[in-house]
């Protein structure tokens, strides 16, 4: 839970310096949580076609697949069965740590590009 409270937090503060108002940088959030949150439910969709896997269900599988790369698998970093049955695995936990260590760095060098780029 922690993890997914770090990616958000350092998401919302580049969005809050990247952007010049409040309104868009907390669509841009909300927007990014939302996605990167249901994006497991999307690759589902995308990869089970009504019928014969056309061109287009292939490519929209692999776009769909692409901006899953790009994002946090957010969904994967909080599991209820944690909370009530067990603890995660030490291989899960670094894993979810280790995706949580990169798109920290991501986020916060982006931050720290724009914020060097702006001129006060």
């Amino acid at each position: 839970m922690i993890c997914e409270l770090l990616i958000v937090t350092a998401m919302s503060l580049f969005c809050v310096v990247s952007f010049a108002q409040v309104v868009p940088a907390f669509a841009a959030v909300a927007g990014f949580y939302l996605l990167s949150r249901s994006m497991a439910a999307m690759q589902i969709i995308a990869s089970a076609p009504l019928q014969d896997p056309t061109l287009t269900d292939r490519v929209v599988n692999t776009v769909v697949n692409l901006i899953a790369l790009l994002l946090p698998a957010l969904d994967a970093m909080t599991q209820t069965t944690w909370l009530l049955q067990s603890a995660p695995s030490v291989s899960i936990l670094g894993a979810v740590v280790g995706q949580t260590a990169l798109y920290l760095v991501l986020i916060c060098s982006a931050a720290l590009f724009d914020l060097y780029r702006k001129n006060f």
